[in-house]
């Protein structure tokens, strides 16, 4: 179906009408026809959807963390002579550095846990100290 152009009204008529209805007007060869272009569908573009990935990446301090081991160990072994003062002297030493350093848990523990070697440390020498005192005395 092509619509043509009505030469008295010049509204919009289809081909196959016998007259126009707007003005009564009949159809004859002296109407012109209208060109009817195409519609053209234009899709609108969404904006795609971006998924970003953050990592957190969580600090670790290396440090502070075996220090907390090794005044851990100390704390068991603190009965054995040289090696719980070794484990002692090292965990106390990388809990220290360790304090310096983000994050500090492990690091203040271990040096709470190597100060408490420490004083373990103390009574048992005490003690070992007051039996020889006695034996040899």
């Amino acid at each position: 179906m092509a619509l043509i152009n009505c030469t008295e009204c010049g509204k919009q008529v289809s081909d196959k009408a016998k007259k126009c209805p707007n003005c009564g007007h009949p159809s004859n060869l002296r109407m012109t026809t209208v060109r009817q272009t195409p519609v053209r569908e234009t899709f609108v573009r969404q904006p795609q959807q971006q998924t970003q990935i953050i990592v957190n990446q969580q600090n670790s301090n290396g440090t502070g963390t075996a220090g907390f081991v090794f005044a851990l160990f100390a704390l068991f072994f603190s009965w054995t002579p040289v090696f719980g003062w070794i484990l002692w002297f090292f965990g106390l030493l990388f809990s220290f550095i360790g304090l310096f350093k983000s994050p500090r848990g492990l690091a203040v523990v271990g040096f709470i846990i190597s100060i408490i070697d420490l004083i373990i440390l103390f009574a048992l020498v005490a003690g070992v100290a007051a039996l020889f005192a006695g034996i040899f005395a």
